[in-house]
């Protein structure tokens, strides 16, 4: 009980930086202070320390990687979110603005995790195969790309960002609903492998997996209107707003209306 009140805590604790980053974050931006900025990185940072160390401490209590519950999945698709974030911002820093949309996306998504904490549960037998670890990674990193794409869109939509050119806003629009687009295509594919050995069907077309079909589809689209139509600017922002929705409507709305395995991560039921 003590190591999961200290799980607990760092978690909060990380919630406590996450939203004194964006705090720094918006007044960096929005008052032109490097110093918000520089604090916002380093808020940042420190954050995902703290985090990572609560997703480590429940990976060892358990045995297992976080990706079995609705706290764990939720915690780590933020973890993942904000990991993928700074790692782009260290490399381009320029796109440190985009934080304002994928910040407190991460931490709408720890929230979550954490008002749907159920202690320690064991593994379900539905969760022991290898392809369901590459299923889950790969729908986090798709997640954290499109979430990053939204961002670049959002801050070309407001026409009057100076950070930020349009056509810089444009590339890295692109590069990332491509990556959405690669992740997306892996975890669907390594989701109907895990499917296979546990079922033994490969596609069954239910709510979830249609929907997960709808978003493949209109990344598809997005990319080649985009690549061989030249869509730009504010089409291609909209395009991505667009694909967005149908990331929330099949990773939030579908499961609530829907019964299945991934209705546990939604509502939090019993593992």
């Amino acid at each position: 009980m003590r190591e999961v009140t200290f799980e607990i805590i760092l978690s909060w604790l990380a919630v406590a930086s996450y939203a004194l980053a964006i705090i720094a974050l918006a007044w960096g931006v929005f008052f032109t202070k490097e110093r918000g900025l520089s604090a916002s990185r380093f808020l940042v940072f420190w954050g995902i320390a703290l985090h990572g160390l609560a997703l480590a401490l429940r990976w060892y209590y358990v045995g297992h990687g976080p990706y079995t519950t609705a706290y764990e999945v939720y915690s780590s698709n933020a973890w993942v979110i904000l990991a993928i974030y700074g790692l782009v911002t260290l490399r381009m820093g320029r796109l440190l603005p985009v934080g304002l949309v994928v910040l407190p996306g991460a931490l709408f998504f720890l929230l979550l995790g954490l008002s749907k904490y159920d202690g320690q549960p064991g593994l379900p037998t539905a969760f022991h195969y290898f392809w369901l670890v590459i299923h889950v990674l790969f729908i986090k990193l798709s997640i954290a790309a499109i979430l990053v794409a939204l961002g670049c869109s959002l801050w070309l939509l407001r026409r009057s960002s100076t950070q930020l050119d349009s056509n810089s806003l444009e590339l890295y629009n692109y590069r990332f609903m491509g990556l959405a687009f690669v992740f997306w295509t892996i975890a669907t594919a390594s989701g109907a492998v895990w499917a296979n050995l546990r079922w033994g069907r490969y596609w069954s077309w239910d709510p979830i997996e249609t929907w997960s079909l709808i978003v493949w589809l209109g990344l598809g689209l997005d990319l080649h209107l985009q690549r061989f139509f030249g869509w730009r600017g504010r089409r291609a922002a909209w395009l991505t707003v667009i694909c967005f929705s149908f990331f929330i409507l099949a990773l939030f709305v579908v499961p609530f209306i829907s019964q299945g395995l991934h209705t546990m991560y939604v509502i939090g039921g019993s593992s």
